[in-house]
């Protein structure tokens, strides 16, 4: 019997990238040696037809449910956007199973989630064949009744139910799977998948800093170009001060007419003026200049707008650069406490080694008749002190080599 593997990561917009190419295989350059790119393409979404932009579905997806409860409250930026479940078994299941029946499995999982939690709030569920256990990563965005809510939505409690209903219901399908052991110790994971793990989330961290050395001189020129745009702005500002100046003084030169002049052209009120045409042309050069100037004001404005905006993503990345850097920390923390529980077994794989060598020693005179080269085993100096020491307890050992 095989038991069936379904194990929670909670995910923000921070983690929403790395957690995108790392799915749909969108790096150049992955580092993970137990993927085989040349089976990329068995990979499959039994959700979306293809690639997907991650934050943008997700968004659409929270705010399509915010809209129809018209909830107004704002979304922190902590906040778990999505809950990423993979779900396995150990591979001799997969093993047993025809590729037909391996897609029915996971589909039949995800029918369970969505049935569970909403189709609408199941917005990817990527298989992966070209690793050496097929799995599936299943994202659920945690709505409740118009509102994000992952603390209630996958609660313990919940999470104990996914545990024992989620196996009962692929078995009644026909898969022959158990749920895991409750309270069992048993680590699922050897050593070797431990640094799988480790070097997975290594290389999404060195992606994100090449990401940030790319980015680096296009933030240089935002940053510049911005600076630019105020300066420019502050001088249009003084144009347009200095307009309106020269305008009022083009006011106060005007020469009202009196009674003559206005029978003289014509005129049957003193509702007219009378102006150089020099002041006239000026005065439409004036108007016309305005109108270009508002229309350039208006455009700057909304380059300030964007700039705002692109400030705001940039200091977003650069909140997850820092906070990938904090997890890279804690992963290498967790690796060296590894490496000297390591060490600490390895001394006592070396005695028994060493205990393994030492009977062989003492029967070499014997090997030696029976194989050619057996003395170049022993033709090393490691260990000779020891095993003299050792043979002097060995009462067995003393009388074999007197019978010698």
């Amino acid at each position: 019997m095989s038991y069936l593997v379904a194990r929670m990561q909670k995910n923000n917009t921070q983690n929403l990238g790395g957690m995108q190419k790392h799915n749909q295989r969108e790096f150049e350059n992955h580092s993970n040696k137990d993927i085989d790119k040349e089976q990329s393409y068995l990979n499959y979404d039994l959700v979306n037809e293809g690639n997907i932009n991650y934050r943008e579905k997700i968004m659409s997806t929270i705010d399509t449910q915010r809209e129809i409860t018209k909830s107004t409250k704002a979304i922190r930026k902590d906040a778990v956007l999505v809950n990423e479940f993979i779900v396995t078994s150990d591979k001799g299941f997969f093993n047993n199973l025809s590729d037909v029946d391996q897609q029915l499995f996971f589909k039949t999982a995800t029918d369970w989630f969505q049935e569970r939690y909403g189709e609408q709030n199941v917005v990817f569920a990527t298989v992966h064949n070209d690793e050496i256990t097929p799995h599936m990563h299943l994202g659920v965005v945690p709505m409740r009744d118009g509102k994000l809510q992952g603390k209630n939505v996958f609660n313990r409690k919940e999470l104990l139910y996914i545990q024992d209903d989620l196996p009962k219901f692929l078995g009644k399908r026909g898969f022959d799977i158990e749920r895991g052991k409750e309270g069992s110790e048993t680590v699922h994971a050897d050593f070797n998948d431990w640094k799988r793990e480790q070097a997975r989330a290594r290389e999404d961290v060195f992606e994100l800093r090449r990401e940030a050395t790319r980015l680096a001189p296009e933030v240089e020129n935002l940053s510049s170009e911005r600076v630019s745009l105020k300066q420019e702005v502050k001088i249009l500002k003084q144009e347009k001060s200095g307009l309106k100046d020269e305008n009022e003084r083009f006011k106060e030169s005007l020469t009202y007419l009196d009674d003559k002049p206005i029978e003289k052209w014509g005129l049957k009120d003193n509702n007219f003026v009378a102006i150089k045409r020099e002041d006239y042309n000026k005065l439409a050069e004036i108007k016309h200049n305005s109108k270009v100037l508002k229309k350039e004001n208006e455009g700057l404005s909304g380059q300030v707008e964007k700039l705002k905006l692109d400030k705001e993503e940039l200091q977003d990345r650069n909140s997850f650069l820092e906070l990938s850097m904090d997890e890279l920390k804690q992963t290498l923390k967790t690796a060296r406490r590894h490496m000297k529980d390591l060490k600490e077994n390895g001394n006592v794989l070396w005695d028994r080694c060493m205990s393994f060598a030492h009977k062989f020693r003492s029967n070499k005179d014997v090997a030696r008749e029976n194989e050619d080269g057996i003395e170049d085993m022993f033709s090393d100096q490691v260990g000779i002190m020891d095993y003299e020491e050792w043979s002097k307890n060995n009462i067995r050992v003393h009388s074999f080599n007197k019978q010698r």
